[in-house]
């Protein structure tokens, strides 16, 4: 971790990341049974045999046509900076979140009864700080958190595995707007306000998953989330 170069631009060019839809940098570097970042995130069910090896059978059929197989696992780097925050979303499948190094990142959990849980992913386990961190899925848990600031770090990011089963799919990924929340726990408006769009922002919001494996606006995208002057 001593090594990492503290510049957000430069772990983006020696990775290879592109901006992830929900901010910050991501790279697809496993999908069980096909290529990674070639299926737009979603499944690829063109396996080799046996396909029982790579794909699953889920209950998250109603996402996509009623077709529930997903790839066994998909893995990713993220690098959120600290310009952002990751906005409230909710996912059908186990997370489970490994800390790369840069600075810590801080994960809000809310769950169905409302309660809050923290868990800061980072280096410092002697203060609580913990290198890995589980999310189950498919339980009503919503997740979304930012980098913590460190006055005298020189780092912009924090760099973060996911690996993700059943399979990443976009189509089992949803964003909780502020509406979802004032029906949950409305006592939550103040401390969330940073990570919620309400239901019409979130309807007006240009392209999708899709536009985000497009390269004509990717250099665009990166350009902006890495301009820090205003953060």
């Amino acid at each position: 971790m001593a090594h990492l170069p503290p510049q957000a631009a430069r772990v983006v060019d020696l990775l290879g990341l592109v901006p992830h839809p929900e901010g910050g940098f991501f790279l697809e570097t496993w999908r069980s049974g096909v290529a990674p970042m070639t299926t737009n995130g979603q499944t690829g069910v063109a396996v080799p045999e046996p396909q029982l090896r790579y794909l699953g059978e889920s209950a998250f059929g109603e996402n996509s046509g009623g077709d529930g197989r997903r790839n066994w696992l998909t893995s990713i780097y993220y690098l959120p900076t600290k310009a952002m925050s990751l906005l409230l979303g909710y996912n059908q499948s186990d997370h489970v979140h490994y800390f790369h190094g840069g600075l810590a990142f801080k994960y809000i959990l809310v769950f169905p009864d409302g309660h809050v849980e923290e868990h800061v992913l980072g280096s410092d386990i002697a203060n609580g700080q913990v290198m890995q961190l589980a999310v189950p899925g498919g339980q009503g848990i919503w997740k979304c958190g930012h980098v913590v600031p460190e006055e005298r770090s020189a780092f912009e990011y924090s760099l973060i595995g996911e690996g993700v089963s059943p399979g990443f799919d976009f189509r089992d990924f949803a964003v909780v707007t502020k509406e979802m929340v004032v029906e949950r726990n409305a006592s939550l408006l103040d401390k969330l306000q940073r990570y919620m769009r309400t239901e019409e922002e979130v309807s007006g919001k240009d392209g999708g998953f899709d536009d985000y494996y497009d390269g004509s606006r990717q250099q665009e995208r990166a350009a902006e989330r890495l301009d820090f002057s205003t953060s």
